[in-house]
This record gives structure tokens, sequence and C-alpha cells, in this order.
């Protein structure tokens, strides 16, 4: 794990032109065995492991490279507003991390959010 401190780190710093460098150094799917173990648990201490980092977004993009996915998608609302991101699987039940348009995490599948909403919210 201690090949994490450096660019996590980095990471943490508001500096926009170090983020992108310390995202490179982030081993891709350190936390591969985790997920593919336990995808629950492993989305939790990916978003453990990246709580220094203030920007969103980053902390995001971070988490999709510690867990191995496949980027970073987004889902609009019904008027066309950002409702929320999240790190993609490749499966819409499959759980991640979700980034909602207020700032707030959590672990779970974004079709699941988008199926207990009965259309009210998203398209």
């Amino acid at each position: 794990m201690k090949s994490l401190e450096r660019p996590l780190a980095l990471l943490s710093k508001a500096d926009q032109y170090e983020a992108p460098l310390a995202l490179k150094e982030i081993p891709f799917d350190a936390l591969g065995d985790d997920y593919r173990n336990n995808p629950e648990a492993a989305c939790r201490k990916a978003l453990r492991l990246t709580r220094a980092i203030r920007n969103p977004s980053r902390r995001l993009r971070a988490i999709d490279r510690l867990l191995g996915m496949h980027g970073i998608e987004s889902v609009r609302t019904r008027n066309g507003e950002h409702g929320f991101s999240y790190a993609n699987t490749g499966d819409s039940y499959a759980c991640t991390v979700v980034l909602f348009a207020s700032g707030t995490f959590r672990v779970s599948s974004w079709g699941d959010i988008v199926e207990r909403d009965n259309g009210r919210h998203y398209a």
C-alpha cells in the first residue's frame, strides 16, 4: 500500500498540474483483487484511501483507477442537469462508487439508483 501514498498525497493538493501525474502513478487495478472478492468492501476501502482528496471529481477518478474500472460516466436528470457520476464497472447493477451532484458519495449501483427513482428525476 506504500506505493499509493505519494500519488494520493499529490491528488489531495489543489494544484491542477500535479493531479494528472499523480493519477497516472496510482497503480491501475490496485484494489482489483479486493473488488473481485468483495465489491462493496473494495469500494468502501477506495473511499477511505482517497478521503484526503478534496476535489470530488478527482477523488472519483482516483477511485476508478484504484478499482480498475472503465472510466467515469454520468447520468443526467430529466431536465438535463447533472444528476450523478460513477466509476463504470461495465454492468448497470454491479457495485460501484457513485458521486452525486451535491458532492455526496455512495456505494451502490447506478442501475439501482435509477430504478428506485421510478422516473421521477432520472430519464
